[in-house]
């Protein structure tokens, strides 16, 4: 695992915010939620042996439930497997709505795509063109995610997702996700007008599950830079510790 972040000028001091696996509250915790868990406490080890300040950050979805109730006690376990033994900041991602809206009016009408607007449906010009507000004018999850990313104070945000997951009975590609996400917090920083675009000094990195929650794959993105750190197996003997 060290080898993982020996190009991530990680060192005393530095601070790093950490994301695990999305968490959708009418779903129950699934195996790629367990194993993501003993991801991340991998990831805090490391971070700790090498003297970093780690807060963890949970958002907790409990709008995006196809209209189904969420069941008792889906809170309370998605917490349990999320307890790091750090600082935590817990976010409902209902709680993110007016903000959303207000960074919404931060971005140039020449970045929505042409003929977006229509009964409040606009998207991002920007590939790969997320949708920001639905029919009606609600905030979309690229800008509710991008909304909530804003609030990590940090020198570098580590992200632990799978590449993909099934929500609701459908898959979701959390990389293309993930990719609308930065979209938008670039559009929202005016391409770098407002100064760097990024909101942390040494950027975001992602660390990618296949559909177990084994780690697979970990890339960085620095100032719109991206950039494939190491792709790696279940095999690969780097991570003993996490599997």
């Amino acid at each position: 695992m060290e080898i993982l972040f020996d190009r991530l000028e990680l060192g005393p001091g530095t601070h790093v915010a950490l994301e695990g696996v999305p968490i959708y509250l009418a779903d129950e915790p699934g195996e790629v939620h367990q194993q993501g868990a003993r991801v991340l406490s991998a990831v805090i080890k490391v971070l700790a042996a090498r003297g970093c300040v780690v807060k963890q950050h949970i958002l907790l979805d409990e709008v995006h439930t196809g209209g189904r109730d969420i069941p008792t006690g889906n809170t309370r376990s998605y917490l349990a497997l999320s307890s790091a033994r750090v600082p935590t900041r817990l976010v409902y991602e209902g709680e993110l709505v007016e903000g959303a809206l207000g960074w919404l009016d931060t971005i140039p009408q020449k970045l929505f795509s042409n003929g977006s607007g229509n009964s409040g449906l606009r998207k991002l010009h920007r590939d790969p063109q997320p949708l920001l507000t639905r029919h009606g004018g609600d905030p979309a999850c690229a800008l509710l995610d991008a909304t909530f990313q804003l609030g990590k104070v940090a020198d570098l945000s580590i992200i632990v997702h799978p590449k993909q997951m099934d929500v609701n009975g459908s898959v979701i590609d959390f990389q293309e996700q993930q990719a609308g996400m930065l979209a938008v917090l670039q559009s929202i920083r005016h391409e770098g007008q407002r100064g760097p675009w990024m909101p942390w000094k040494n950027g975001v990195v992602h660390l990618w599950l296949d559909e177990s929650g084994h780690a697979v794959e970990l890339t960085r993105t620095f100032q719109g830079r991206g950039e494939r750190i190491l792709q790696f197996s279940r095999k690969n003997p780097i991570l003993p510790a996490l599997d």
